[in-house]
This record gives structure tokens, sequence and C-alpha cells, in this order.
């Protein structure tokens, strides 16, 4: 295994399979289970993911790395279970979004956001957005147009980033499992950055690069990446650079 593949088991759901431990009707597990009274319904074989077991209630989940007495007690199970899954409750009893998005998973992120999207108060869903876009590398995609359309309505440009430019040029870096620049929604101004997504993991990728009215930006991140959010359709004139 790669260093790619472990970035991807560790930041996406790709090939993602729980089943149900009771499932499997393994006794010692369930003995296991029973003697720290905790509840099998919410443990799962993991499948696509570097721990092999979980505990899952809501949002909180709590990887599991060995079903055993001498692994519950080593990690302290009983009460990092309760602690996890208390502080996840706690947030969404008293709304506070801000931190609970902070330790969802990331992988399980973009889900919850969708999940808990209608309880969000309207002036911190983009905010609460940006901050999981920031900081998760896939799932995006798996949102459909028309909730990315209702979460971008009220949000603002800052155009005179653009100095006044009605048309900017845009580059995107493609790894070997990045989504295809035409299916993509983010592009980068600046062509360094292209290059390194393309070539990180010494993955050989490919850059684009594209053409993007403003008025079509529905955001832009003054980071270390110049990163800018647009429909893939509102990109034109692409060719390949590298």
């Amino acid at each position: 295994m790669n260093i790619n593949d472990i970035f991807t088991i560790e930041h996406s759901n790709n090939g993602l399979q729980l089943t149900p431990l009771k499932e499997l009707n393994n006794k010692k597990f369930e003995k296991l289970i029973s003697d720290y009274d905790l509840d099998i319904d919410k443990f799962y074989k993991v499948e696509g993911k570097l721990y092999p077991y979980c505990y899952i209630d809501g949002s909180a989940l709590v990887e599991v790395y060995e079903m055993s007495n001498n692994g519950f007690e080593m990690f302290s199970m009983k009460d990092r279970i309760s602690q996890i899954v208390t502080a996840h409750k706690e947030c969404i009893k008293k709304k506070d979004f801000t931190r609970l998005f902070m330790i969802i998973d990331k992988p399980f992120r973009f889900e919850w956001y969708i999940k808990l999207f209608n309880e969000i108060p309207d002036n911190k869903k983009h905010k609460i957005f940006k901050s999981i876009y920031s900081t998760s590398e896939y799932g995006f995609n798996e949102i459909n147009k028309e909730f990315i359309q209702e979460i971008f309505k009220n949000n603002v440009v800052d155009k005179d980033i653009f100095d006044g430019d009605e048309i900017i040029t845009v580059y995107r870096g493609e790894a070997s499992k990045s989504t295809p620049y035409n299916q993509a929604y983010s592009w980068t101004t600046d062509i360094e950055v292209a290059f390194w997504f393309a070539d990180r993991f010494n993955s050989n990728g490919k850059v684009y690069i594209g053409k993007v009215k403003v008025d079509d930006i529905l955001d832009c991140f003054q980071n270390n990446e110049s990163e800018i959010i647009v429909f893939p359709e509102n990109v034109f004139d692409i060719e390949r650079f590298k």
C-alpha cells in the first residue's frame, strides 16, 4: 500500500463497507461488548479503512482497533466512546454546528452537513460549508447541483481581487484518483498549485488550463491554494497543459 492509497483511505469513503458486528455471530465479541455494557447494534466490522472495527452513534464514529479485553483496556474504549458520543450530542443539542463539524470524522462531514442543513442557521450555512470544504479532500462532488446552489445563493464573491477582469485564467492539477476536470468544481488561479496537486504522491499527473467568467465564480479561497469554486460547465476553453 502506497502513501496515495493510505491518504485516500483516511480522507474518503471510497470502498467503505460496514457490516453490523452482530451479523458475524461472534460469541467472543458479543461477550466482550456485553461485559463493558455497550450496545452491539452500534458496532461494525469495517472494510476500506485502516481500523478494522468501529462504533457509530449518530454523527459520532469511534475507531476500534482490537476487539479484545486488552484492546478495550489499552484504549479506555468505554470512556472514549462515552466522551465522543456525549460531545457530539451536546453540540447538536446546543446547535453548536461550528464545533460539531470540527469533531466529525473528515470523510463524513459533507454527509452530515446535508443531513443537518435545515437545522443550521441561514447566516452560518455558508461559513460552515467553507470550513468543511477546506478540511475535506473528498465528498464535494457527491453533492448535487441544486444543493450547491442553495449553499451559495447568498454568497457575495469579492470581485476586487480579480483587478476588474471579467474573465480569468484557471488551472487544475489532477492525480490518478482526482475527479476529472470536466466534473470538477475546484480550480486554482496559481499554476504552481496545480502542478503540486498533479505531482503529489509522485503520481505524474495532469494539469489543465481554462477560462472562467468572474460572474460565474461561486466562491474563492484566498489561501495558499488560490482556489476558486465554479460549476464544471462554466469553465471553458480547456486545454491540457501538462
